[in-house]
This record gives C-alpha cells, structure tokens and sequence, in this order.
C-alpha cells in the first residue's frame, strides 16, 4: 500500500510538489511545523534606507515576498545596478517576477541548489569583492555559511532579518490524522528545516516507535544529519528541484 506524503514546509509556497504528487497517485498531507510572518526592525530599515548594496541575497522565497513587500511599504527600491542572489530556482523565479529587470544569480543548472552552489555562482561572475557591500535578507535565526564566506572575503555585509519562524501547534485532529496515516499507509515525511524537524517532533510526542523507520528527504546534509541524529533511519537529502521525484521513490 502507498506511503502518504506529508509536507511540513512553511505556507505560502509555490514549488508544486503537491501538484506533482497528487498527479502521481500519492495521498499528501500538508500539515506545515512553522508559520512565516513578517518581522518589521524599524531601526534597521532606517539603516537600510541610508546605504547601496552591490548585491542582495534572498535566503529563500519567504525572504523575497517579504523584502518586496516592505520595499513597497517603505517605497524605496535598490540602485539599478544591484544584483540579486537566490539559493535554489523557485527562488530565483520569485525573485525574477518581483522585479523583472535585475539581474538573478543562482546555482548553475547541474551544480547543487544551496548556499555551496550559489558562492561557486557568485565567484564565477566575480561578483565576490573587497568592500564590496552585501544585504542577506533572511529570517530571524539561520545560518551563517554564507556570512562568514562573504565576511572572510573582505565583503561588508548587512543582515536583514525580514521575517520570523514560529512553531505551529497542531491541532488534535489533525495530530490524529498523521497518526492514522502513520500507523494504516506509513507516511514519507518531506523536512525543509532543522527548526521545522524539530516542531514536528513536538507535535508528535509522544512519539511512535514505527516513525523512526519512516523515509525522510530533506534538502540539506545538515537537516539530513539532524533527522538522523533525533533516531530516522532512513533519510536522503536531495536538491529542492528532485524533492517530488525523490518523495513518490519512496511511497511503496
């Protein structure tokens, strides 16, 4: 009998692994672990106001709806010669529709969809330079691998933390529907975050001793290293553009 795939990224987002998977015969729940919502620093955005950037940096999708909406609000734009930088190409992609004519930067089709594979990006076209300036838009806590790189590079950097990640409680119902998916199908559990395995976790509690042999794909080695750590046995890490493939592989 089919697995049932259950998604616990953030909401809103357009990356069409539900489609896909619907399309392919999988149940899906999406039961997201984390709600995204903006976070308005007053005393940064007046900073933001007195300063260039070379190039701004959107974390991921929830970084670009939210640069552009308090753009908006503030009705202030970057220098028209600013580049624009994105993780993975759904990002890429929100970033080219917020603003059509800045130029993109991302990973290289064939190179890995991360932080790894952007800096190989951004180094090719010598856009990594002394005193160079650099806004990072991200949520409130993340990593800093790109940071410390451009900071080790002599690149000047701005941190703009332009939303924040809460856990999601669920609801008992909608517990127990995991649950009895769980324990009739199997689930194969899609994990986008080291924050959001670890609110999914809570959610469960306490927690099953069958969930620990369920299929895990993640995004990143280090969410991947994470759910093996907290007990998964079986987990792979692939880049977000093989995330449906790699789901609907592990359904049976």
């Amino acid at each position: 009998m089919s697995r049932v795939a259950l998604l616990t990224r953030p909401l809103p987002v357009r990356d069409g692994v539900m489609e896909t998977l619907q399309a392919g015969g999988m149940t899906v729940l999406s039961l997201p672990t984390l709600h995204v919502s903006a976070h308005i620093d007053a005393a940064f955005e007046a900073h933001l106001l007195q300063h260039n950037y070379n190039g701004v940096v959107c974390v991921s999708q929830h970084a670009v709806a939210f640069v552009a909406e308090r753009l908006a609000a503030l009705n202030w734009y970057f220098s028209d010669d600013t580049w624009f930088a994105a993780v993975g190409t759904a990002s890429g992609q929100a970033l080219r529709e917020a603003w059509s004519n800045a130029r993109v930067i991302t990973p290289e089709l064939g190179d890995t969809q991360d932080t790894d594979g952007l800096w190989r990006a951004l180094t090719r076209q010598h856009l990594i330079q002394p005193n160079y300036k650099v806004l990072i838009a991200r949520a409130q806590s993340g990593r800093d691998v790109l940071l410390h790189r451009l900071q080790d590079s002599g690149v000047l950097v701005d941190v703009w933390p332009c939303y924040r990640r809460d856990e999601v409680r669920w609801r008992d119902d909608e517990r127990q529907t995991v649950l009895e998916a769980l324990n009739q199908h199997g689930l194969v559990l899609s994990i986008t975050s080291i924050e959001g395995l670890r609110s999914l976790l809570r959610n469960l509690a306490p927690i099953p001793e069958i969930l620990w042999q369920q299929p895990v794909v993640t995004l990143h080695p280090v969410i991947a290293e994470a759910a093996r750590y907290q007990g998964f046995t079986r987990v792979v890490c692939v880049s977000p553009h093989e995330m449906s493939a790699a789901l609907l592989a592990q359904r049976d």
